[in-house]
């Protein structure tokens, strides 16, 4: 009886890291490559130039895949510990300690998004402002 209960959690246990992967990275990377490729298709096609929007575009997307890929990555190699596939004492240290710095830095992933916005938005809007101010003529007080 214990012993089902035991291989029941570790079904379950490889069962969540390996849907992790699927629906922490795969579907959003493809929702996201979609989403954004159609972004960069419409601003492509439009009459002004839009390199900013078209960078700011792809450093988010790239971003995203470095601060999650290497979590995921270290996560899929814990799966296949669990498996049986890797079962030397320190790969399993070196998973454990993978896990734990690619952890931090997929959560961090939050934290850039907001900094990335707000450099990009300076950058647009002193360049309006530097648009403006040129095509006004100068008023004398």
């Amino acid at each position: 009886m214990c012993n089902s209960s035991s291989s029941n959690s570790h079904f379950w246990r490889v069962f969540s890291l390996f849907k992790m992967n699927i629906v922490g990275l795969f579907i959003p990377v493809i929702i996201m490559g979609f989403c954004y490729s159609q972004i960069i298709w419409t601003l492509l096609t439009s009459q002004s130039s839009k390199k900013q929007a078209i960078r700011l575009v792809l450093v988010v997307v790239i971003v995203f895949v470095c601060c999650w890929l290497p979590y995921n990555i270290a996560s899929f190699f814990k799966a296949l510990e669990l498996l049986g596939i890797y079962t030397d004492c320190e790969k399993s240290k070196a998973i454990i300690l993978t896990l734990q710095i690619t952890e931090a830095i997929s959560y961090s992933h939050s934290s850039f998004n907001p900094i990335l916005y707000v450099f990009a938005s300076q950058i647009c809007i002193r360049r309006a402002c530097i648009t403006f101010i040129l095509q006004r003529p100068c008023v004398r007080l």
